[in-house]
């Protein structure tokens, strides 16, 4: 019993600070440096993304 008031305890502290919430396999941090014909994007341009 006192591991699981330990692990509630430590899932609280997390919760409150926001530490690690993401567990790796759920995070997922999307990078897109070019547009689709290799060119850097920039602010001018509207751009727009499609998930399939």
């Amino acid at each position: 019993m006192f591991y699981m008031r330990t692990i509630i305890y430590k899932r609280a502290i997390v919760m409150m600070l926001g530490l690690g919430a993401n567990q790796p396999a759920d995070a997922i941090y999307p990078l897109n440096i070019a547009d689709a014909d290799g060119k850097p994007m920039n602010g001018d341009q509207n751009y727009v993304l499609h998930f399939k």
